[in-house]
């Protein structure tokens, strides 16, 4: 997977690091039968006599190996392979320049021992032994602990930094020999194999030197991850800012995405040094690598737009999820590695069998995406997506089964090297999917915030048309006493009203309401107000107004509707009242039924609307709303509805407390409520007309 080629790049720049180190510091020494003191040593063979002044000495050449650990020694915790008196002479002869000449095989623990004959200039220095090997090792000398790197099961880690020194005890004499044993335990075999065991032969040499050599080699490492903390705190403070942008919107996927897949990326090239636990690296490469694979499916399912084609859309959200369990499972089993068996053995194989499948959909996707006309946008994606996500998934696969390809891609884990800095074919490949990522969803953000100034823009003009055709008078009518009150919603509705007076004498009151929003409903409404004050001029019955209505919109609604109730009060106060497929006005609380239902107008041709006669008494009110007082919505997504409506009706409320009571349930919509009142004999008309002013 990706983290096996991240983590073999760090690993052969430190170990090529420590290679040049070792081949500066080292000397040459000669093979030579030991002189035995103190402990009686039973190995004759290998042998290392060594000469320490100020440089170190590489204990190079064979050891003798064994696979399989130790018995303890009988009275004592003390393992029996690490005494000097043990006899190793029956065991493997292995050189530890290379893991290849170890060849060792599994079997969780491995032996190391060498007879290693010390004489010193000066018989007070003080010397170390530096070891560097892989996964978790203890170091004996003469049956002492000297220490030791990770730890073993039950409570285990194997660390990444796989380098230590330790201080040997020896006396104060020119002359000191001792056997060194090393303990080696590794994790149990993956599908894609780890190192275990030497990585460099040991060096040992004064103490001060080679206790500061893993500290100053640690810090090299820091020194050349620099760039990959760059790199990573980048990222991530795009990662958050694109969350952010996301929670405010809520309505782009894209950017929940593409904030994914960068806390992924920046997760999989993290510095390892900062975990050091092998078992939690490998749960946090796994977890990262499954983020990154299943987010640039769906970033680029919305970054291309193909999130409307359904079919698609559900295929990749299936992928995707199916991407995510076998990764899942993949760091699951690598936390708990260290109690791993052939059961565990096989449940990782499965998992990534099923990765490697998939490994190869994003470049079906980005395929599908290359057909597209506006995929030369982004042809950066593209071109560094398909090349990633083919040299990963190559990679890996050759990784996984060299033995049945005869092929392996080992020039990807080549390092090109400047100053202190480490590159590879992958990190350089990542790098530039990240910038070119980066620059295709700034630019679809700027797109973005460009239609949406356009859309606020139209809101903005609708606006100022509908202000201008909600009326800021209206006519006085004798014997009643009429209130309206319009309140707008967020976005532009298609609510209208209008009160004119009627030549020869009347007055004609239309209220209406424009299905959808924006500045269509507005032209629609202008359209609308207009034709009614022409049909006016020269028809004044309601239903033949809405006839007309019907006849002119026929065709211009683009599958929208329009609803509207008309009234005409005659000068001797008589109501004649029609309406197409509006809500029926209310009487002191009571639904209007003499008006029977319609279609509502630009719907069909051929509409007859029927007209109905009504009467008010002095004192009583017909109240006229449009449907976005039913349509509030509360918090629990509760309509406001007509039982609400009728018990707040009950109450005989003005046209202002409706509005206002349906605004604090939870506009939705626009908000339009006429009330007409009739008055006692000679009371004085009034009108009361509450309208938001432009701003």
């Amino acid at each position: 997977m990706l983290r096996k080629l991240m983590d073999h790049s760090r690993r052969v720049a430190g170990r090529k690091c420590a290679v040049l180190l070792g081949a500066t510091l080292a000397i040459a020494a000669g093979f030579a039968m030991p002189a035995i003191a103190g402990a009686q040593l039973s190995s004759s063979q290998p042998q290392k006599t060594i000469s320490v002044g100020t440089p170190e000495v590489k204990l190079d050449g064979k050891w003798q190996f064994h696979p399989g650990d130790s018995p303890q020694a009988v009275g004592s915790k003390t393992p029996l392979w690490a005494d000097p008196a043990f006899d190793d002479s029956g065991w493997k002869q292995v050189n530890a320049e290379t893991l290849g000449d170890q060849n060792i095989p599994y079997t969780q623990f491995a032996w190391y021992r060498r007879v290693v004959t010390i004489n010193r200039q000066d018989p007070a220095q003080k010397l170390a032994v530096l070891v560097n090997a892989a996964n978790t090792y203890q170091v004996y000398w003469n049956g002492q602990l000297l220490g030791s790197v990770g730890t073993v099961p039950p409570r285990f880690n194997w660390p990444y930094f796989d380098t230590a020194a330790f201080p040997l005890p020896l006396e104060s004499q020119p002359s000191v020999s001792g056997v060194l044993a090393i303990r080696v335990w590794c994790q149990y075999p993956t599908s894609l194999p780890d190192d275990c065991g030497f990585l460099h032969p040991p060096v040992i040499g004064d103490a001060a030197q080679e206790q500061r050599f893993p500290a100053a080699r640690l810090q090299s490492m820091l020194a050349a991850d620099y760039l990959y903390a760059g790199t990573e705190a980048l990222t991530l403070l795009i990662a958050f800012v694109a969350l952010v942008v996301y929670l405010r919107g809520r309505r782009d996927p894209l950017y929940l995405w593409f904030a994914v897949f960068l806390l992924g990326a920046a997760a999989v090239s993290i510095s390892s040094y900062a975990i050091r636990a092998g078992n939690w690296i490998e749960f946090k490469d796994a977890l990262a690598d499954g983020a990154v694979n299943t987010a640039f499916l769906l970033l680029v399912l919305w970054l291309f737009g193909l999130q409307g084609r359904s079919r698609l859309r559900r295929i990749v959200s299936v992928v995707s999820l199916l991407i995510a369990i076998p990764y899942a499972v993949d760091a699951g089993v690598g936390l708990c590695w260290a109690y791993a068996g052939p059961g565990m053995q096989y449940v990782d194989a499965v998992a990534t069998i099923f990765i490697m499948i998939f490994s190869f959909t994003p470049l079906v996707l980005l395929g599908i995406a290359l057909g597209l006309k506006g995929a030369k946008r982004d042809w950066p994606v593209i071109a560094t997506g398909t090349a990633f996500f083919t040299v990963t998934a190559l990679y890996n696969v050759s990784g996984q089964w060299p033995n049945v390809l005869h092929w392996k891609m080992d020039w990807l884990e080549d390092m090109f090297q400047v100053g202190f800095f480490n590159y590879d074919i992958g990190l350089i490949l990542l790098v530039l999917l990240l910038l070119a990522l980066c620059f295709s969803v700034f630019r679809h953000f700027l797109a973005e915030r460009r239609r949406q100034e356009l859309v606020e823009h139209e809101l903005l003009a609708a606006r100022e048309v509908q202000q201008v055709l909600v009326p800021e008078k209206v006519p006085a009518i004798p014997g009643y006493a009429i209130a309206s009150v319009y309140r707008p919603a967020s976005e532009v509705g298609g609510d209208f009203f209008q009160i004119f007076s009627l030549e020869g004498g009347g007055t004609l009151v239309a209220i209406g309401d424009v299905s959808g929003k924006g500045m269509k409903a507005a032209m629609i409404v202008s359209l609308i107000v207009g034709t009614l004050r022409t049909i006016a001029s020269y028809n004044q019955e309601p239903a033949e107004i809405l006839k007309q209505l019907n006849l002119r919109l026929h065709g211009r609604m683009s599958g929208g509707f329009v609803t509207c109730l008309v009234l005409r009060i005659a000068p001797d106060q008589q109501i004649l009242a029609s309406h197409a497929g509006h809500l029926a006005p209310y009487i002191d609380g009571e639904e209007v039924t003499a008006l029977a239902g319609s279609l509502p107008l630009g719907v069909a041709l051929g509409v007859e609307y029927e007209e109905a006669a009504l009467h008010l008494a002095p004192g009583e009110t017909m109240t006229l709303i449009t449907d976005g007082v039913l349509e509030a919505q509360n918090a629990s997504n509760e309509l406001f509805g007509f039982e609400r409506l009728a018990s707040l009706l009950a109450t005989h409320p003005s046209a202002e407390q409706i509005a206002e009571t349906a605004c604090n349930f939870g506009q939705e919509d626009d908000i339009t409520v006429l009330t007409l009142t009739r008055l006692a004999h000679g009371v004085e008309a009034a009108t009361v007309l509450l309208t938001p002013q432009p701003a």
